[in-house]
């Protein structure tokens, strides 16, 4: 899957299978990453974890200043690190762009 083009917001919406009994050690392991290594990676925004109501999956949302800072971020050796060990949850991953935002 190739990641959009262009500048401005880009998010990336990744989506882990996983079994009620290994929901919560995928769940300690994401939340991990988005509390605490992806604040310090340059243009990250923000990241948002969800599970499933039925704990079968593990929904992470990052936004990025833009598509370069996500792409320098996946060229790290420690993001690869963890992205061969998440290969075991069956990764989906979906590339989006900002369209429009509204908030109260």
């Amino acid at each position: 899957m190739v990641a959009p083009s262009g500048s401005g917001p880009f998010a990336a919406l990744l989506i882990l299978s996983c079994t009620p009994e290994t929901a919560d050690r995928l769940l300690g392991e994401v939340r991990t990453l988005a509390e605490k290594n992806l604040p310090l990676e340059p243009g990250f925004v923000s990241c948002s974890v969800y599970i499933g109501e039925e704990r079968s999956q593990v929904v992470a949302l990052t936004t990025w200043k833009e598509r370069k800072f996500f792409e320098a971020f996946h060229l790290k050796d420690d993001t690869r690190t963890h992205l061969i060990r998440g290969l075991e949850y069956h990764p989906k991953i979906h590339f989006l762009r900002l369209v429009t935002e509204s908030t109260p």
